[in-house]
């Protein structure tokens, strides 16, 4: 106790001793768990660490996300359901203990991969997720991983796009497409389809999120008459 202001100089420093201490549980498994929620868009819940850290380092580590959940508790905050650091230094003492270890794209692709298969889970594309969640994030985990034929396969599935505006998210689905042009490279072609597709979700958007429910098939024939303008 003597020794800590030497030892640890700032409210990061003490945070990444916090962390190492945590190892006990496993370093890669307080590594992942850290990075996991660490980028996540809203935080993310319990169950989806525990179920990412599973999927990352075998059955056995969704225990062990629970352990290492209860070690951090008193310095997280919730949102909802979800999970999130209560303090912005120690997201930082994530950053530098274990930020240099793994890229970004690298976790932002687990996420895209957890959050398909809850949204498609007969996994044959029909899209029968019974959650919002795994519909608004993985657009967004699909560009931050930078998986760009994912991306725009996934943009242009209609059973997609009809599943996310029947769990009340077509305006999040055209800011979906907003950000594919934005961020795709310019060398992608598919940047002027995506462009014309979201210009003719656009013009009927209040439409087809006011006819969500009585008429799912508002998105198709919006674009279907887009088709002969």
């Amino acid at each position: 106790i003597a020794s800590m202001p030497q030892d640890h100089h700032d409210t990061v420093s003490l945070f990444r001793w916090v962390l190492q201490r945590l190892e006990v549980f496993g370093s890669e498994a307080v590594r992942w768990w850290c990075l996991y929620l660490a980028h996540g868009r809203v935080g993310m819940a319990s169950h989806e660490l525990a179920d990412l850290l599973a999927r990352k380092l075998g059955t056995d580590a969704a225990a062990t996300a629970l352990r290492i959940e209860r070690g951090l508790r008193r310095y997280l905050q919730r949102r909802g359901p979800q999970l999130d650091f209560f303090h912005s230094q120690l997201r930082q003492a994530v950053f530098d203990q274990y930020g240099l270890q793994a890229k970004a794209t690298t976790v932002h692709s687990d996420f895209a991969a957890y959050f398909r298969d809850l949204a498609d889970p007969e996994r044959n594309q029909r899209w029968k997720g019974d959650s919002p969640r795994p519909f608004g994030e993985l657009p967004f985990n699909l560009v931050h991983a930078r998986m760009w034929p994912e991306l725009v396969s996934t943009l242009e599935d209609i059973f997609f796009l009809e599943a996310k505006v029947t769990h009340g998210m077509a305006f999040d689905l055209a800011q979906d497409f907003a950000t594919a042009v934005d961020t795709l490279p310019p060398e992608h072609a598919e940047r002027k389809r995506l462009r014309l597709i979201v210009e003719a979700i656009r013009r009927d958007l209040h439409f087809i999120a006011r006819h969500a429910q009585d008429y799912p098939q508002a998105l198709f024939q919006c674009l279907w008459n887009s088709c002969w303008w």
